[in-house]
């Protein structure tokens, strides 16, 4: 699965729409799947112009930005943070359970 995520999959769907952006520190690609920055550096993927598949890197750059949103919001989503090593997921109920 991680090897799919850098590689691409054509029978996968895409996960980006062409307005989609995702930042993480120093690093923004989009809208879609280019161009990509990182830091003063600017260069577009030689894939950027497909479409109708999951492209290279796209499902890798989908955890990335699950990764930054995690990170970020860190307190939200850690209470106790003793108990990181006994935790198997993170599960996020409204004030109702739900």
């Amino acid at each position: 699965e991680i090897i799919r995520g850098y590689l691409g999959d054509t029978s996968a769907p895409e996960r980006f729409r062409d307005g989609d952006v995702v930042e993480a520190g120093p690093v923004t690609i989009g809208p879609g799947v280019g161009p990509t920055k990182v830091g003063p550096v600017v260069y577009d993927q030689w894939f950027s112009d497909e479409r109708g598949y999951q492209r290279p890197v796209e499902l890798a750059t989908v955890r990335l930005r699950n990764m930054v949103e995690v990170l970020t919001n860190w307190e939200g989503y850690v209470s106790d943070p003793t108990a990181i090593p006994l935790r198997g997921a993170t599960y996020l109920f409204d004030g109702e359970g739900r």
